[in-house]
């Protein structure tokens, strides 16, 4: 929730599911660690919650106790730095967290950084630190938006908002490292008008990849190559 009364940032609610269908119940609320949360993702283990705050262009892990409660945030890190748009860039934006197959890293993707910043993750202490290398850098003027992971564990994929793009890495799961690899077009060549990346998917056989746009309003598909993971516009 955003500017909930009483918080100088975002809010977080948890709710308890059932047992009737379709019931929720509020259990309590916690800060975001950061303005404009956008994106929410819990750790494997159920212990943790990360939030990603968009305007403010922070990053957040809070505990979650047995009874699904929040706890207030453990770890916020802010992020810094600036990009090429005059207006969209202007300072960091933490779009979107996710973590890698293992529950060992969490991958956020800030908008205003052309960065997908990397950090370990301690679910157990909800803390967050930054990994060796801290971030992959994307090319200029990107805007890095939601992260899709390849069901094989070492190809991840990310929607890049700005310039419509979809950028393929590799991963190597030990030490964690990311190369990135390619980044392809989502749009016609012969359209012209404005059009801004939205949510990126992977089906599960791994065959195929799917991205939104906003303007052109359509979907992109993309074939992944089985031998290197790079993609091919297919419609």
């Amino acid at each position: 929730i955003s500017d909930p009364a009483g918080q100088s940032g975002g809010g977080l609610r948890a709710f308890a599911i059932g047992p009737e269908p379709g019931r929720l119940t509020p259990l309590n609320q916690a800060p975001s660690g950061g303005a404009g949360p956008c994106h929410l993702t819990v750790d494997a283990t159920g212990r943790c919650l990360l939030a990603a705050n968009y305007r403010s262009g922070s990053v957040a892990a809070l505990a979650i106790r047995p009874d699904g409660r929040l706890t207030e945030p453990a770890t916020v890190l802010q992020h810094a730095g600036a990009g090429i748009h005059p207006v969209r860039q202007q300072g960091p934006h933490a779009h979107s967290v996710n973590l890698d197959p293992a529950n060992r890293l969490a991958l956020v993707a800030d908008l205003g950084l052309d960065k997908l910043m990397v950090y370990r993750l301690d679910p157990a202490r909800a803390a967050l630190t930054p990994h060796e290398p801290a971030f992959v850098p994307f090319p200029p003027g990107s805007g890095p938006r939601h992260l899709a992971w390849h069901p094989d564990g070492t190809r991840a994929y990310v929607c890049n908002e700005l310039n419509n793009t979809v950028s393929a890495l590799d991963f190597e799961p030990d030490p964690g490292r990311f190369t990135l690899r390619q980044s392809v077009g989502m749009l016609p060549a012969l359209f012209k008008g404005e059009s801004l990346a939205a949510e990126i998917l992977v089906h599960p056989a791994g065959r195929f990849l799917y991205a939104s746009n906003r303007g052109h309003d359509s979907l992109a598909v993309f074939a992944i190559s089985p031998s290197d993971g790079t993609l091919t516009l297919a419609a």
